[in-house]
């Protein structure tokens, strides 16, 4: 009778340890999946956040150089020269930022955004150049019609480009939260799977 009632301990015992060793090592494992996938995912939203912003703000300047460029007039040569020496540098800032954020692990959607934005930014400095010849040779109706043709609505479109990548971006970085959030939802029920799997070797003592 006590060989009997030995050897039932022994088996039970021997199931809970076992299955205690396979709920914490299932367990392990997703926590350390989860916690990788979303301290990789808030790495590349981070950097993609810094990279956008600093294109941002070498776009503005852009765009606010021109403008400077045409207020200042022929009567301040010095501070023409300083927006076409900053101009090439306000470019090759944008342009760094959006070639950073292509290396990141975007989001398909946000790839081709980043794209479309990189072309728009590049018609629109390409316009530039002439635009300010055009006003430094004192003709001033045909830089009009240049700007109305080519600055002005390239410009535009890269702002438009611009917004529309914003937008993206936090849309895909919700999209990453909701996606942490069902991996919280996913460790909770694997908890309460090994909650279970802890109570299966209970009947075996009214065997």
């Amino acid at each position: 009778m006590f060989q009997n009632l030995t050897s039932r301990l022994y088996l039970i015992f021997g199931a809970i340890f076992a299955t205690v060793l396979f709920g914490i090592g299932g367990y392990a494992y997703m926590v350390k999946s989860s916690a990788a996938e979303v301290r990789a995912d808030y790495q590349r939203d981070v950097e993609a956040s810094v990279q956008l912003a600093q294109a941002q703000n070498s776009i503005w300047a852009l765009s606010w150089g021109a403008a400077q460029y045409i207020a200042l007039g022929d009567a301040n040569p010095e501070g023409r020269a300083k927006v076409l020496a900053d101009d090439p540098t306000h470019f090759e800032m944008a342009s760094a930022a959006l070639a950073a954020m292509l290396k990141l692990d975007l989001e398909d959607n946000e790839k081709r955004g980043v794209q479309e934005l990189q072309a728009s930014l590049k018609a629109y400095y390409d316009v530039r150049a002439p635009l300010f010849e055009l006003m430094k040779q004192g003709k001033v109706a045909e830089a009009a019609e240049w700007r109305a043709k080519t600055t002005t609505p390239l410009g535009a479109a890269t702002v438009r480009a611009l917004a529309g990548q914003f937008e993206l971006h936090k849309a895909n970085a919700v999209a990453s939260l909701k996606a942490a959030e069902s991996a919280e939802g996913r460790m909770q029920a694997a908890l309460a799977a090994l909650a279970l799997l802890l109570l299966l070797p209970v009947p075996a003592v009214w065997w």
